[in-house]
C-alpha cells in the first residue's frame, strides 16, 4: 500500500483531533505561515472535517501552495470531496 491507499485516521493509530490540535498550536506560533496553513488545509481534508476546511481555505484564498499538498490531495480534489 502506498501513504495515498491508507486511510491516515482510519487505518493507522493517528487521531484526528490530536492531529488538528498539533496544527492550531503550530498556527499559533507561527500565525503567518502559509505553508502550514496549506499543509493543515490538506489534513482536514483527509480527515474529512469539512468545517475546518472550508475555514482554512478561505483563510488562505490566493495563496494556495500545491507544493505542500501531500499525496493525491489538492484543492480541486478536495473541493469536490469534503462536503
Amino acid at each position: 500500500l502506498t501513504e495515498d491507499e491508507v486511510d491516515l485516521f482510519r487505518e493507522t493509530i493517528a487521531k484526528w483531533p490530536k492531529v488538528k490540535e498539533g496544527y492550531e498550536d503550530m498556527l499559533d506560533r507561527y500565525p503567518d505561515s502559509d505553508w502550514l496553513r496549506n499543509l493543515y488545509a490538506g489534513m482536514a481534508c483527509r480527515a474529512r472535517d469539512a468545517e475546518s476546511y472550508r475555514a482554512l481555505v478561505s483563510e488562505l484564498g490566493d495563496r494556495v501552495l500545491p507544493q505542500a499538498w501531500l499525496g493525491k490531495y489538492s484543492v480541486e480534489m478536495c473541493n469536490k470531496h469534503v462536503n
